[in-house]
C-alpha cells in the first residue's frame, strides 16, 4: 500500500515487534502450556498482532500464517509465514537467546526471509536473488569441507519419535564432529549457518513458521536445504538439513 519493497516493510515490522520482545523480557508476563512442553506467552501474541498489522495493511490480499493465530487464507497465492517469538521457553526462563521470524512464500516456496534477533539487534534478510545479508552486510556460509572440522546446531522436537530420531543421528556422527550446538531456537538454526557461524543444521521436525525465513534466505546464499533424505522440497517439514554443498553431501550418506 505504501510503494515500499517487501523487505523493507519486513524490517520495519519485526523491528516494531522486536521494540516489544525486547523490552519484555525479564519483565512481567503470562505463561500458558498449549500442550505438554510447549508454551506461549501473552507477549509471544502481542508481537504476532504487531507483525500481522504492519503485514496485512500493506498487502491485505496476502495470506497470513502465524504460529499463534493459524491461517488466514486468502485466494492470493502469497503468504506470510510468522513465528512472532522463537525461543519461548528460553524467553520464559530469562535465558537471552531468542528471535522472530517472517518468511514470505510464493505458491508454498519460500522466496523471501527475514530473522531477527532482537536482544542483539541482529536482522538476518535475504531471498529474491538479493543475497544473504546480516544488518546490510553481505554474510556467507564457511566453507568447510569434513564433518570433523564442523560445528553442528540442531533441534530436539517435542514427541517421543522425534526424539528418538534425533539421538539416533547424534549416536551415529557425535563422534565425527567437531562440536555440537542447540540452541532451543529454530528460526535461527539456518541463518547461523548462512552467517557462517556454523557449518551445518539440523533438525527431525519443524513447522512452517520455523524455517520459512531461513530457507529462503539459504537458497539466496548457496547453502543446500533438503529432507533429511536429500531431497530438496520448498519447505521440509519432517526434517531438514542445512549447509554448504560439500559437507550437505558428507552427511546425508553418512545417515542414509
Amino acid at each position: 500500500m505504501s510503494g515500499d519493497p517487501a523487505l523493507s516493510v519486513m524490517e520495519k515490522a519485526a523491528r516494531a515487534a522486536g521494540l516489544l520482545l525486547a523490552d519484555a523480557f525479564e519483565g512481567k508476563f503470562i505463561v500458558k502450556e498449549k500442550s505438554p512442553g510447549d508454551f506461549v506467552t501473552n507477549i509471544d501474541i502481542e508481537s504476532e498482532q504487531i507483525l500481522s498489522g504492519h503485514l496485512s495493511h500493506e498487502y491485505p490480499e496476502f495470506g497470513f500464517l502465524g504460529e499463534e493465530s493459524g491461517e488466514n487464507s486468502t485466494d492470493s497465492e502469497w503468504q506470510w509465514m510468522v513465528d512472532p517469538l522463537d525461543g519461548t521457553r528460553n524467553f520464559v526462563r530469562g535465558i537471552p537467546l531468542y528471535a522472530l521470524s517472517i518468511g514470505l512464500a510464493r505458491a508454498g516456496i519460500p522466496v523471501l526471509g527475514l530473522v531477527y534477533d532482537p536482544l542483539r539487534d541482529e536482522m538476518f534478510t535475504g531471498g529474491n536473488g538479493q543475497g544473504a545479508r546480516l544488518d546490510g552486510e553481505p554474510i556467507r556460509p564457511s566453507e568447510a569441507t569434513r564433518l570433523e572440522s564442523c560445528i553442528v546446531a540442531m533441534d530436539f522436537g517435542k514427541t517421543a519419535g522425534v526424539y528418538k530420531r534425533s539421538y539416533e543421528i547424534l549416536g551415529q556422527l557425535m563422534h565425527r564432529f567437531q562440536s555440537v550446538r542447540m540452541t532451543g531456537v529454530m528460526a535461527l538454526g539456518i541463518p547461523y549457518v548462512v552467517a557462517g557461524r556454523t557449518d551445518l543444521y539440523f533438525n527431525v521436525k519443524a513447522s512452517e513458521w520455523d524455517i520459512a525465513g531461513g530457507i529462503a534466505m539459504a537458497r539466496d546464499s548457496g547453502v543446500l536445504v533438503t529432507d533429511l533424505s536429500g531431497v530438496e522440497t520448498p519447505l521440509p517439514l519432517t526434517g531438514l538439513v542445512a549447509a554448504n554443498p560439500a559437507v550437505h553431501a558428507e552427511f546425508i550418506q553418512a545417515i542414509s
